[in-house]
């Protein structure tokens, strides 16, 4: 913190309602500390957080420098879900923004006992309002601060999926990853001003783009959320020079009239949940033409992992002999060890597939309360990624399907399996496979396939509605193809390869009925 007082009057953060500078951050912070220690937090309790991104927000997760741990909860998630997580995560204190304060006292506090609960706005029944608890605090009145194996974060790495599982990032992961983003994937400085549209629930959104900003000097102008126009708006009215989006934002914004326009000052474009379709990156390029593009490969659990820079984009750009390198996640970041491994453990050659394990001063320390599955996702001191990959004689990553078949849609993570456990609670329902295609907006979207009981007549509008009544709208199939029979593997198991390859090639020839939702 130090260092963010040496910066004094330079703005730190701005939202739609105000900003501080890297002193007056530094200055609230301390103040919400010693108030957290006044209201009876100590060193490793839980502080969850439900709202979108402010300055505030920001302000609560700089708590955890004293040792507190805070735990940004996805607010796009259904109540049950956030319920399920807030039961795991067991907080002392709850911070939510107005909105969210309300959906908690009218749909999660009977069912979950929280001590303190703090509202980004004025204080109501229940409620402590976010500014009188800053108020309460004393700046100079020191306490503790926390040590580099603590953990600082809480990070889900989804809503639920039977058990809610929560990635424990320590205070050194959360430095080690802020040096080796903004130095070799994101390429912030103090001189820029950056955007963040990208959630803080999101490991990516806060410990990959919007900490290391914060730890190079840059400001950061934050956004509750993505929205097209506002993103535009802001690009021009905020003289932004580094913004960090997922293909399909990107996508809608050089579909946007003024974007080019808008964009006078960008330098860099950070892009990650997913590869850059090369035909996306062309029209990309043309509309931003003196723009510099970089993307990351990291998870939840493992930290950053690779990097693919601007020179490379614009080598695969310009040559045919190079586009291949837009279909890679680019190459491994310094003090990295990188292996993928076959079925039996053994390193695999160049070009051969095999599972991704990383080893770096990035990856988090476990599972919160979970260590038989922190056993499973280590083999030593290596984590298993679950991705399969293979790596090219220059050590450039490729990945080519995913070990645990989870899909990635406009840069958020969905479980099949999960979408598949709501939509078996259907009386309709007999059977059902959730798995993911090709998406020219959403790069892979979600899509399902059910079976019928006997005697129903049930259409997939009916059923995506059911849907809808119980997850998160982003989890939701955007198409639901009724079908005879399920396709399976030799030993009996449902094969979602197959099912990829029937529908995801816009012939669904064992589909009935489908719709898009």
């Amino acid at each position: 913190m130090g260092r963010r007082r040496c910066l004094g009057e330079k703005i730190a953060f701005a939202d739609a309602d105000r900003s501080v500078t890297f002193a007056e951050f530094s200055q609230r912070v301390d103040s919400l500390v010693d108030s957290f220690h006044r209201l009876g937090l100590k060193p490793g309790d839980r502080i969850a957080l439900l709202s979108r991104n402010s300055v505030a927000a920001m302000e609560c997760i700089a708590t955890a420098k004293a040792g507190f741990i805070v735990a940004p909860l996805n607010w796009r998630l259904a109540p049950s879900e956030l319920i399920a997580l807030l039961r795991d995560c067991a907080p002392n204190v709850l911070v939510c923004d107005v909105q969210w304060a309300s959906v908690a006292s009218a749909e999660l506090l009977d069912h979950v006992a929280i001590r303190t609960r703090i509202v980004v706005g004025a204080a109501r029944e229940g409620w402590l309002s976010f500014e009188d608890v800053v108020a309460m605090g004393r700046a100079d009145e020191a306490h503790a601060e926390a040590k580099g194996d603590d953990t600082a974060f809480l990070i889900y790495t989804s809503g639920t999926t039977g058990t809610p599982k929560a990635a424990m990032i320590s205070h050194r992961g959360v430095v080690a990853n802020g040096v080796a983003s903004a130095r070799e994937a994101i390429g912030v400085t103090a001189d820029d001003r950056v955007l963040c549209v990208m959630p803080l629930f999101h490991v990516g959104g806060l410990c990959y783009y919007l900490l290391p900003s914060f730890m190079a000097g840059a400001t950061s102008i934050l956004r509750p959320a993505f929205e097209v126009n506002d993103l535009v708006e802001s690009l021009a009215s905020q003289a932004v020079t580094n913004v960090h989006l997922v293909p399909t934002m990107i996508s809608d914004l050089v579909a946007h009239p003024h974007a080019s326009s808008a964009a006078g000052n960008l330098r860099r474009i950070v892009y990650a949940g997913s590869t850059m379709p090369v035909a996306l990156l062309e029209r990309v390029m043309k509309v931003f033409p003196s723009c510099a593009f970089s993307q990351s490969y990291g998870l939840t659990e493992g930290g950053i992992v690779t990097t693919l820079g601007p020179e490379e984009h614009r080598r695969a750009a310009g040559s045919e002999t190079h586009a291949h390198l837009l279909q890679s996640c680019g190459r491994a970041l310094s003090e990295t060890d990188l292996r993928l491994v076959d079925a039996n453990g053994e390193n695999c050659k160049a070009g051969l597939p095999g599972e991704v394990l990383v080893r770096s001063g990035r990856i988090m320390k476990g599972y919160w309360n979970l260590p038989e599955k922190t056993a499973e996702i280590f083999s030593g001191d290596y984590l298993r990624t679950g991705d399969i990959g293979c790596l090219d004689a220059d050590g450039y990553l490729y990945l080519v399907d995913r070990k645990n078949d989870m899909i990635v849609t406009g840069g958020e993570n969905v479980f099949p399996s999960e979408v598949e456990q709501v939509l078996y609670r259907s009386p309709d329902v007999a059977e059902a496979a959730v798995f993911g295609i090709a998406d020219a907006r959403w790069i892979e979207k979600v899509v399902a396939a059910v079976v019928l009981r006997g005697g129903s007549d049930a259409t997939p509008e009916t059923l995506a509605r059911f849907a809808r009544q119980h997850l998160a709208s982003y989890k939701c199939p955007k198409a639901i193809f009724i079908v005879r029979d399920l396709p399976r593997n030799g030993v009996g198991k449902i094969s979602r390869k197959d099912l990829r390859q029937v529908f995801g090639e816009g012939d669904p020839k064992r589909s009935g009925r489908s719709t898009a939702t």
